[in-house]
């Protein structure tokens, strides 16, 4: 069990204008996690628990101003990876299921993804973490549920794998993506 930061930022503000003064002091977690896990510790937590544990990510500020007062800033997830290994048609193999909720401040995402295998003779590829985004937010002028609008989407491999073992040719790779920061 441990807290992961990313990185601190501590940044204080003056703004002096005609009949206006405000300063503030604010400290911001940019790219947070708390992760749980259950180590060699308790049998019942090994068995409840996912291997790697619960990680819940966060950004989170904290901040104070003469004008504004106390104020808060920041989103919220929690996520878990839970192992299957159930083997379909003898080539393919759903390794895993990722499931994610995630609070932002323009709402709320849920995430259901599967890491999956095909192995089909020398050629195995795999994909990891592809699934469905169920997105709730809540805008001004309504949605399709009244107040609220909810939305699916495709969500995009985390990762995807080939290998080919035949014989004299041998070699793979991955090509990792992270759609957050547009980056492969």
């Amino acid at each position: 069990t441990r807290l992961q930061i990313d990185m601190i930022t501590v940044a204080t503000s003056l703004q002096l204008t005609s009949g206006d003064r405000d300063f503030g002091v604010l400290l911001d977690l940019h790219k947070a996690a708390l992760i749980l896990s259950a180590g060699e510790g308790d049998g019942f937590l090994q068995k409840v628990l996912p291997p790697d544990g619960l990680r819940t990510d966060f950004d989170l500020a904290i901040g104070w101003s003469s004008r504004n007062g106390l104020y808060f800033r920041g989103s919220l997830g929690l996520e878990a990876t839970l192992p299957i290994r159930k083997d379909l048609l003898g080539i393919l193999k759903i390794e895993s299921v990722y499931l994610a909720l995630q609070a932002k401040q323009t709402g709320i995402n849920a995430v259901a993804a599967l890491t999956v295998t095909l192995q089909i003779g020398p050629l195995t590829a795999a994909v990891e973490q592809m699934g469905l985004v169920a997105s709730l937010s809540f805008p001004e002028d309504g949605g399709n549920l009244g107040p609220l609008d909810l939305g699916f989407g495709f969500k995009p491999p985390k990762g995807v794998a080939l290998s080919i073992n035949s014989g004299p040719v041998k070699g793979g790779g991955y090509l990792f993506f992270d759609p957050d920061q547009a980056m492969y």
